[in-house]
């Protein structure tokens, strides 16, 4: 043994050498001891539990920085100089070493670390390295503790306190040591500051400290002071004694389904209405995060799989989608959920894979002439491409998708998390709504009340809206006693937990997981008993409650947690573990611990082949996770894990393409705010936000294409022209104008760099943009000039669009023969690629300019492509009978308008 001596066998007591593994007399296995003082140690030892000696070399403890929200306590004496001045040495000694031992005992009783030792003066920590609810709390206390501890200490030498509670970048390794310098950051400053102008046996605080403790402690107003290097006044409080609270004001946040019966049985109703008598219904379950709303959900979910036979319900189709809390990074993402899981297909399937499950499903749910209309719709929800189309257009397609889902079997259709979802959302389901007719069809959205601030008529464009509100005394005191199963709970102990809970059924839960984890909280043949000696924390928020959770994990598992708020509030175990650059299997272990510890679970179904996919029990996990990170390891983490998305969905444009912009944008503006060369991840940056702005253009989410493309362009470097032509494109049909000479410049940029259908595309924007001017003579320039770049190309859907352009300009003009021979080039083009309504803007180009020159037939092919429209849904076309020829037409023929709405002069793409 080299780094001790080997005890006697414990079998046969032979003596044995120090290199010896086994006993040479029996062959048992020798357990070394202690070099110092020959005590057996145990298996794995680090120290020897008889005199501490190290068992092996001790290894330097790497480095666990965190940012968290800290409170910082400074106590400084009086007048040390004179004192020391006028004392025996011995005298000086005594007195500080009795001072820093009562400030490190009072300290260790309020849960705080002693930071260091600095003259006279003692810095302690509250909050690492574990956190609670209640750190500011305790840091008040520990000062006006340790100022009645301190009075008359040494004969009249009197004491300063200050506090001041902020964010903190802290060494948790050394914090579990009590080591020296394991916090940095403006809270450590301005603790020291207020502590210099503290009234002497006070205990001065900030004005974030006094905020989260004035319930708790009783305050004196004290006027604002500039501090020491400061150019602003400081907001400062006096503390001066603890109070006795009855309880907080609720604050609710999260509830399980005890205490929600009435709100159960009014989504059970709406489900009965809206499945079995055949009303759609939209409903809006609101309340904080956390409150319980998805619990209510899996409620009904239950309910309405277990329809009795008596009723013979069909079964029911019930698809959940969630929007993302990336803003409008992510464009009709919950939308996308839910086609994919009607369709089976997964972001990791290959193109013809995802495009075959598509049409299968399709094919199944709307008649033939349907189908085509629909597919071209859907593909871009599903990362496919597909012919462009007005937004209505393809919105009113996917309306017509979910409600053949609902013709065909009841269904529930979730919307978690609307809050996030932009205004394009809201409006496709408010019109989705209004529009459902007599089929079996429930709309079930969860929010948050900030939804009501961005859309203040929500709650009265649902059929019900439900607003979940805290639970009384009874329904906390139930959980608990749910919580506890049938062990006997006395109340003398349940009372302090439902106080502490707050109303709040969230507060419940994490604080009793809390102190069964700590052992505070055991059961026994006799129930549950709880360790009067430890004071119970008054958690002010769940984010206290939750941090305190995460730091008593292990370190492997708080680890992957803190990766795994990297990558989203759903992940998968690839992600996290490229983020860490440590074995998937390694992760695999720790979220299987943490799915044990409630603090993520694992879904249903995924989203990527081969990979688990895992979701954050409350988002509210995830935040506190995410905000614990340095920002140089967000960088990292950020970077490794858009490098796995990216391996993963470099194929095809799918809601990952958005996920990653997310990451790489992120990587890049922390980079830079870090003060650190950030072109390096500048390339990659602008290279996912032009994918994301590509997506969510494919999805006429225009306002978050266009911030995507602008995030793009700011970036340092060169961009792409093709960026360039995707901004003016989205700009165009956002804002509905552009700069000419931007765009003229860029056409010409192009078709110097070799990209004639680039410059082509520009060239049939500007003729687009010319003519909305009114500019005939630019408009036909512009498109005779995209025409003859676009001649020597091969045939495209851009192709299509020019010629139907430069034929609708001939028509309006009255130019028969060009009108014609451009408009039908166009429709044999478009048919052929499949471009419906290319296709169909030259088909009634062609039919109108024969109608003008007087032929019968351009009234037939008129009633022919309208016959084409409504058969196909294409609401948004311009009808031919609301052309001139087709007024005409309907004063000679008596044909009744069409559903189309648009004027002539109005096109089919946008």
């Amino acid at each position: 043994m080299e780094d001790g001596i080997s005890a006697p066998c414990p079998r046969c007591a032979r003596p044995a050498a120090a290199a010896d593994r086994f006993c040479a007399g029996c062959g048992a296995e020798l357990s070394p001891a202690c070099a110092r003082c020959g005590r057996q140690l145990t298996a794995g030892a680090a120290y020897c539990t008889a005199c501490g000696a190290a068992v092996g070399p001790v290894q330097a403890a790497t480095p666990q920085e965190d940012r968290r929200r800290i409170s910082v306590l400074f106590v400084d004496l009086i007048d040390f100089t004179p004192y020391v001045e006028s004392s025996d040495p011995e005298l000086v000694r005594g007195m500080q070493t009795g001072f820093f031992s009562a400030a490190r005992r009072v300290v260790g009783q309020y849960g705080g670390v002693v930071e260091k030792y600095i003259g006279d003066a003692v810095m302690a920590l509250f909050g690492a390295p574990v956190a609670t609810e209640s750190d500011p709390l305790r840091c008040v206390r520990a000062g006006l503790e340790l100022q009645r501890v301190l009075t008359g200490f040494a004969g009249d030498l009197r004491f300063r306190v200050g506090v001041a509670t902020g964010e903190a970048l802290v060494d948790v390794s050394a914090a579990r040591d009590g080591g020296q310098a394991i916090v940095a950051g403006d809270v450590v400053n301005t603790a020291s500051r207020m502590q210099a102008v503290a009234p002497p046996g006070g205990v001065l605080v900030c004005g974030t400290t006094y905020a989260l403790t004035r319930n708790q402690v009783r305050y004196a107003a004290r006027p604002a002071v500039t501090l020491r290097g400061r150019s602003s006044p400081t907001e400062v409080w006096l503390a001066e004694a603890p109070l006795r609270v009855a309880r907080a004001d609720r604050a609710p946040d999260a509830t399980p389904v005890i205490g929600r019966e009435h709100e159960l049985r009014l989504l059970d109703n709406a489900l009965h209405r809206a499945l079995q008598d055949r009303a759609p219904q939209l409903v809006t379950l609101f309340g904080h995060a956390g409150i319980g709303k998805s619990r209510l959900v899996r409620e009904l979910h239950a309910l309405a799989l277990s329809a009795s036979p008596e009723e013979a319900a069909p079964a029911v189709t019930w698809h959940v989608g969630n929007c993302p809390p990336f803003g409008d990074d992510v464009a009709f993402a919950a939308l996308a959920d839910i086609v994919k899981a009607e369709t089976g297909i997964l972001d990791t399937d290959t193109a013809p894979a995802a495009a075959r499950r598509l049409e299968e499903t399709v094919a199944g749910l709307v008649p033939q002439a349907e189908a085509g209309r629909l597919l071209d719709a859907l593909r871009p929800l599903v990362g496919l491409d597909g012919s462009r189309m007005p937004a209505e257009e393809a919105e009113s397609a996917w309306r017509r998708f979910l409600v053949a889902l609902a013709a065909r079997r009841p269904t529930v259709l979730v919307f978690e998390d609307l809050h996030w979802a932009g205004e394009t959302m809201l409006r496709f389901l408010e019109l989705l709504a209004a529009s459902a007719r007599d089929v079996p069809l429930m709309l079930l959205c969860t929010a948050r009340p900030e939804l009501l601030d961005q859309a203040p008529g929500w709650a009265g464009t649902s059929s019900l809206a439900i607003t979940l509100p805290p639970l009384p005394d009874a329904g906390i005191a139930t959980i608990y006693s749910h919580l506890f199963g049938r062990g006997p709970v006395s109340a003398d102990m349940l009372g302090p937990l439902v106080e502490v809970a707050d109303g709040n059924p969230l507060y419940a839960h994490e604080f009793v997981r809390m102190l069964i984890e700590q052992g505070a909280l055991r059961q026994s043949g006799r129930g549950w008993s709880l360790d009067a000696e430890r004071e119970l924390p008054m958690p002010d928020s769940v984010h206290g409650v939750i941090a305190n959770r995460i730091d008593l994990l292990d370190r492997d598992d708080r680890q992957v947690l803190l990766a795994a708020s990297v990558v989203g509030a759903s992940f998968w175990p690839g992600a996290v573990a490229a983020a860490l650059s440590r074995p998937v299997e390694w992760v695999e272990r720790c979220l299987r611990r943490l799915e044990q510890r409630d603090f993520v679970h694992e879904r249903t179904q995924s989203t990527i082949a081969g990979q688990a996919e895992y979701r954050f029990r409350h988002v509210l996990v995830r935040d506190v996770c995410y905000r614990r990170l340095p920002h140089t390891e967000r960088v990292a983490r950020h970077e490794r894990t858009a490098d796995w998305l990216d391996a993963l969905s470099s194929t095809r444009d799918t809601d990952l393409a958005e996920v990653l912009a997310h990451h790489r944008w992120a990587a890049h503006d922390m980079a830079g705010r870090l003060g650190v060369r950030a072109e390096r991840h500048a390339v990659a940056a602008r290279e996912a936000l032009h994918r994301a702005a590509r997506r969510a253009y494919a999805l006429h989410a225009l306002d978050a294409a266009a911030a995507h493309a602008e995030r793009a362009l700011a970036l340092p470097g060169i961009p792409g022209l093709d960026l360039e032509l995707l901004a003016a494109e989205i700009s165009f049909h956002r804002l509905g104008s552009l700069d000419v000479a931007s765009l003229t410049s860029l056409a010409q940029r192009l078709f110097g760099a070799g990209d004639h259908a680039g410059a082509a595309r520009a060239w049939t924007l500007l003729g687009q943009a010319a003519w909305v001017r009114a500019d005939r003579s630019a408009a036909l320039a512009s498109l005779d000039r995209a025409v003859e770049l676009f001649d020597a190309l091969p045939d495209s859907a851009q192709k299509a669009d020019a010629y139907a352009e430069l034929g609708r300009l001939h028509m309006l003009n009255y130019e028969r023969e060009p009108a014609i021979q451009a408009a039908a080039a166009a429709a044999e083009m478009a048919e052929r690629l499949g471009a419906v309504e290319v296709a169909a803007n030259a088909r009634i180009t062609v039919a109108a300019a024969r109608y003008q020159a007087g032929e019968r037939a351009g009234l037939d092919e008129l009633h022919e492509v309208t016959t084409f429209c409504r058969d196909r849904r294409l609401l948004a076309l311009p009808a031919p009978c609301r052309t001139s020829p087709g007024r005409y037409a309907r004063r000679a023929t008596g044909s009744a308008p069409t559903r189309c709405s648009a004027v002539a002069p109005t096109r089919v793409c946008s």
